[in-house]
């Protein structure tokens, strides 16, 4: 892009727009005249091709400003936009337009013609607010002259404070745009997949020894990891045992490091918190057992787009990241020696966890924000498993399962929105991940009582995962009190 620009103490402004890509938008109407232009709000795509050239103005203060076309080789229209402009909705953020200049032209500014007359500049005068930013679109009058709308244009600005009249922008290369935006869907698979690994993990939680006043609390330390990203965190787990069938309790899962990956920064993230209530038919724990889950986590989320082609622009925005859970599990425990006790159980669990939809910010380094729909990974997944607790010594007893997990329902979680960039209207990506829908899980965990009220407990997990071909692997080592 060639552009030269020329200031005076009246905050006159001129540039000269010699070289560089014409847009083309597609408009429900085969002519761009006043007529149109005194409501240019209702303007939508149609079948209708009009090319075009899209300058901004970003005034230094708030006041009335005069613009417009001083020269160009054939007969143009001007419409002011707030914000940036985007082709796919141009009836979006519309405020005045003009066909052929209706206003006096400032002192100081010379028409030097639009198609050789004057009279076919166009110019707009109205209000503008300090700091923000405008684009001034200018096309030409009828379809039919698409092919003819060239360069160069001579554009001018007046008003009380210098209005920031810029040249256009590069255009922005929409394959590039494209591989930028699949790098990004993997960024926020990977970090939904790793929320929906700790939601499920926590539908595991539970305390299950209590003494004569029913209490029971547990402080853990948990690794976990997927595709190589680990975490860490603490757990506190605390329920209450309402009399000898039932129980009640609630967890906090709070992961100490950051969770971020390359690309995606959380802050003012809340645990994994949740609730879950458990009944065994027989006070000694055997016989018909359930147990009902619950968790819910929330983050909000800055996300990053890396520009790495040359014709690309970076792209910044802020979201949230949720997920929840929840689990029931049936099974029947049976006493197979005084100690040992089995339990085969079934169980059904939906996880979801998701990035809210958002625009990239508009700045100096983003003419063509991109604007991304709500991805959402959704997962209910059934399981079949058996467990096995037992005495070891009078002080060290043991438990372990396996289970088979299958994902009855797993909807493809499409990376989808829209853009103002030609070639590049809107995006949808399906989701990378684990084509088997069948996944083992396996456990075992060791428990060492200190004395009548505590023990020092620990587990590890390995699990199938339905986003990644690699297993979640998950530690966990802490101390318990009955009281």
């Amino acid at each position: 892009m060639i552009f030269g620009g020329t200031a005076n103490a009246q905050y006159q402004t001129t540039i000269t727009v010699s070289s560089g890509t014409i847009g083309q938008m597609s408009l429900n109407t085969p002519t761009v005249g006043n007529w149109e232009l005194s409501s240019p709000g209702s303007l939508s795509v149609g079948t209708n091709t009009f090319a075009y050239l899209a300058p901004t103005i970003r005034p230094s203060a708030t006041g009335v400003y005069s613009f417009g076309q001083s020269a160009a080789p054939m007969d143009t229209v001007m419409i002011l936009y707030s914000g940036r402009f985007n082709p796919a909705a141009p009836g979006s953020g519309a405020i005045v337009g003009n066909d052929d200049h209706l206003i006096t032209i400032p002192a100081g500014i010379v028409l030097t013609g639009c198609a050789g007359s004057a009279g076919l500049c166009s110019a707009l005068q109205t209000t503008l607010t300090g700091g923000q930013l405008y684009t001034l679109v200018v096309s030409h009058w009828a379809s039919s002259d698409a092919a003819s709308f060239a360069l160069p244009m001579d554009f001018w600005c007046d008003g009380p404070a210098n209005c920031g009249l810029a040249a256009p922008a590069p255009s922005v290369d929409a394959l590039g745009t494209f591989v930028e935006l699949a790098i990004n869907r993997s960024v926020v698979q990977r970090v939904l997949a790793n929320a929906t690994a700790s939601l499920i993990n926590a539908m595991d939680y539970d305390c299950t020894t209590f003494n004569a006043n029913g209490g029971c609390m547990s402080f853990q330390a948990r690794a976990s990891s997927l595709d190589k990203a680990a975490a860490a965190a603490g757990v506190y787990t605390g329920a209450y045992r309402i009399s000898p069938n039932l129980r009640v309790g609630m967890f906090v899962d709070y992961q100490f490091d950051s969770g971020n990956a390359t690309g995606l920064h959380t802050s003012s993230r809340t645990p994994v918190m949740g609730a879950f209530m458990g009944f065994s038919s027989e006070a000694d724990g055997t016989g018909l057992q359930a147990k009902l889950s619950f968790a819910y986590s929330y983050a909000k989320a800055n996300i990053a787009r890396e520009a790495i082609f040359a014709e690309t622009e970076p792209g910044q925005g802020a979201s949230n990241v949720t997920g929840s859970a929840v689990a029931l599990r049936l099974g029947w425990a049976m006493k197979v020696d005084p100690t040992m006790i089995v339990t085969p159980y079934v169980g059904i669990r939906r996880t979801e966890a998701a990035r809210g939809g958002y625009t990239e910010d508009s700045n100096s380094l983003v003419t063509l924000p991109v604007t991304y729909n709500a991805y959402i990974q959704r997962l209910t997944t059934a399981s079949l498993g058996l467990r096995v607790t037992d005495q070891l010594t009078d002080t060290v007893s043991y438990m372990a399962s396996v289970a088979a997990e299958y994902d009855v329902m797993r909807p493809s979680a499409r990376f989808s929105g829209s853009s103002g960039i030609a070639g590049l209207d809107s995006f949808s990506m399906a989701s990378a991940g684990n084509g088997a829908r069948l996944h083992p899980v396996g456990m075992a965990g060791l428990a060492v009582a200190l004395d009548g009220n505590q023990r020092l407990i620990s587990s590890v997990t390995v699990r199938g995962n339905a986003y990644s071909t690699q297993p979640a692997a998950t530690a966990m080592a802490g101390y318990e009190l009955k009281f």
